[in-house]
């Protein structure tokens, strides 16, 4: 989806959010063709997925997701159990059951059908 974000037509995002989405990072121009500019680079900026989410929901959509609701809280168990598997550590048990992934996927689903209502203004058929 980021990257579908970076083909929109610039003056959807101000150059701070574009860099937030694309994870790059912002640098004002001084000289050249774009100086007193504040332009993007190709230098990495990496930002949480939770962040994106949050911003996404509030940028295109007028509901707020208040972090102690039941779907965040389902969304940073499964966020939680990714991060063990994905950057696991020594002498940690990776326990992953059945309904955990089932959870993760249907969390997923919720979050992509909010962001895609208030981003595209239609629902996601899964």
């Amino acid at each position: 989806m980021m990257e579908d974000f970076a083909s929109l037509p610039p003056d959807l995002f101000t150059v701070h959010e574009r860099a937030f989405l694309e994870e790059r990072c912002v640098q004002f121009a001084s000289s050249g063709a774009n100086a007193g500019t504040f332009e993007l680079i190709n230098r990495p900026e990496y930002r949480r997925l939770e962040d994106k989410i949050l911003f996404l929901i509030a940028k295109f959509s007028n509901i707020r997701v208040d972090k102690g609701s039941g779907i965040w809280q389902r969304f940073e168990q499964s966020k939680t159990i990714r991060d063990r598997l994905t950057h696991p550590r020594k002498k940690t048990d990776l326990p992953l059951s059945a309904q955990d992934a089932k959870n993760a996927i249907e969390v997923a689903k919720e979050i992509i059908q909010l962001v895609s209502t208030g981003v595209w203004g239609k629902k996601v058929d899964f």
